[in-house]
């Protein structure tokens, strides 16, 4: 399957959460967070559960980070939530040529820190349950 974290962004940028990496408000990153803009979100992998080693059937997993402006407090909260609503309870999707078949919650939205001791950052974990659109030789569900 494709890298999570760049097929999460890609989703989230074809619902309208934010652009991928202009530089605009709330533009969506993988992996690094930039220095700017402030107001951004950033998607990264993380540990996943074991493959299936028979069928077709992934369970990566991926976090979502964002940060706001100074007194953004409520409305990076606030994205976070929104990208929380779009990927809970979604139909089966096809990103980047992988099915995903759903997404749930390991970590509910979070406070982390103040970075810089200025803005806030928010997270949240996620887990997900994806047939690959690359099977290799397992078998199809």
């Amino acid at each position: 399957m494709k890298d999570p974290a760049s097929s999460i962004a890609n989703y989230l940028v074809s619902k309208g959460v934010g652009a991928f990496a202009d530089g605009s408000d709330w533009s969506i990153y993988v992996g690094k967070m930039p220095n700017e803009p402030l107001r951004c979100i950033q998607v990264e992998t993380t540990i996943g559960g074991v493959p299936e080693p028979a069928l077709a059937l992934d369970y990566p997993a991926f976090r979502v980070r964002v940060r706001g402006r100074s007194g953004d407090y409520k409305a990076a909260y606030d994205k976070l939530l929104e990208v929380k609503n779009i990927l809970l309870g979604m139909d089966p999707t096809d990103i980047d040529g992988d099915t995903w078949m759903g997404i749930l919650m390991n970590a509910d939205i979070h406070f982390v820190m103040y970075v810089n001791n200025e803005y806030p950052l928010w997270q949240a974990g996620f887990s997900a349950f994806v047939e690959p659109g690359d099977i290799g030789n397992r078998r199809s569900l």
